[in-house]
């Protein structure tokens, strides 16, 4: 609900009509684009996992492309200076991206909302990559096992795993937030 006045009179809009009906394959779309973040921060890295990247293909795909880059270079200014060294972990602004820009976007808020609810979320994503190298531990223990046995598939499995593992547990959290939407 919004209270729109002018000189005469104040009367209550319903922002209903003013949410985005968001399609099917827009969603899809985006859930495949955060599973090929993750893959793209630890495999090939060509460089698609950028927030400024990840706010451009979000707001092409929903079709609104200022509100997606003015999220994605905000989110990409605050990756100036944040490295991980040694087995630190720092905010994931590329999955805060993904999630702010669609959902500022996909309710038609203006970017700062966006910007607003993808800080918390690149917060947590921190968390989460704690518990995902945690997981990965046991991953990797097989993986050297399978290199003293000399057994070169076992390893390449283990890697598949690791792979498939970080990106469920990172992709989670923009999976329930597309189809909370829809």
């Amino acid at each position: 609900m919004v209270l729109a006045c002018n000189r005469v009179e104040c009367k209550i809009e319903s922002k209903e009509e003013e949410k985005m009906h968001v399609q099917l394959w827009q969603m899809l779309l985006i859930i495949a684009y955060g599973f090929f973040i993750n893959y793209d921060k630890n495999g090939t890295m060509i460089g698609t996992s950028q927030p400024v990247t990840a706010g451009l293909i979000v707001g092409l795909i929903m079709g609104d492309l200022q509100t997606g880059l003015y999220i994605g270079a905000t989110l990409q200014l605050m990756t100036l200076g944040i490295s991980s060294f040694g087995g630190a972990s720092v905010p994931d602004y590329q999955t805060a991206a993904l999630v702010g820009s669609y959902i500022a976007i996909s309710t038609k808020q203006d970017a700062s909302i966006g910007i607003t609810l993808a800080i918390p979320v690149a917060m947590l994503m921190v968390q989460l990559d704690v518990l995902k190298w945690s997981i990965n531990i046991f991953f990797q223990n097989k993986a050297e096992k399978f290199a003293e046995a000399a057994n070169y598939r076992g390893i390449e499995r283990m890697y598949d795993v690791y792979i498939r593992n970080t990106g469920i547990v990172n992709s989670n959290l923009w999976t329930k937030a597309c189809w909370r939407n829809y």
